[in-house]
C-alpha cells in the first residue's frame, strides 16, 4: 500500500482530539483544564514566578559557586521569596495582557481592510497614461 492509502486507513480510528489522563482526572472532580496557547509563555504566570526565583538565586550566587547542598538551599529560599502577594500581581499582569491581545485581535482585519489595494482603474486615469505614452514615443522619434 502506498502512504496515502495507509493514511485514508487510519484516519477513521485516530482520536479525534488528544485526550490525556490527568484531564480525565480533573474532570472527575468537576473541573475543566484550560490549556495556554503554545509558545506564549507571556500568557503564564508561572513563568513570571520562574523568572523572580532564577533572578533570586543569581542575586545570591555572587561569587559563582553553588555546591549542591548550597543551590539546593537557594532555591528553597527562592521558592518561599514568591509570596501570595506575588502570584495575585503576575496574575493581574496576565489577565491585563490578555485582555490587550483580544483588543488587538479584533483591529487587524480592520487594518488589512483599510490597506487593501483597489485594482480598478478609472477611464480618466487610462486615458493620461496613454496620452504620457504616445507623448513620450513621439519624442523618442524626433531624437532618431
Amino acid at each position: 500500500m502506498q502512504k496515502t492509502e495507509l493514511y485514508a486507513l487510519i484516519q477513521p480510528l485516530k482520536p479525534k482530539e488528544k485526550i490525556f489522563k490527568f484531564d480525565n482526572i480533573v474532570a472527575g472532580y468537576g473541573h475543566t483544564v484550560l490549556r495556554l496557547p503554545p509558545y506564549m509563555c507571556d500568557l503564564n504566570p508561572l513563568e513570571l514566578a520562574w523568572s523572580k526565583m532564577k533572578r533570586f538565586i543569581r542575586e545570591c550566587n555572587v561569587t559563582a559557586d553553588l555546591s549542591l547542598e548550597k543551590l539546593r538551599a537557594t532555591t528553597i529560599d527562592a521558592i518561599r521569596n514568591v509570596t501570595a502577594e506575588d502570584w495575585d500581581g503576575f496574575c493581574q499582569h496576565v489577565e491585563t495582557l490578555e485582555k490587550q491581545y483580544w483588543e488587538k485581535d479584533g483591529i487587524v482585519p480592520d487594518v488589512i481592510d483599510s490597506i487593501i489595494i483597489n485594482l480598478d482603474t478609472d477611464s480618466d486615469s487610462d486615458n493620461e497614461a496613454s496620452s504620457d505614452v504616445s507623448s513620450s514615443s513621439s519624442s523618442q522619434e524626433d531624437f532618431d
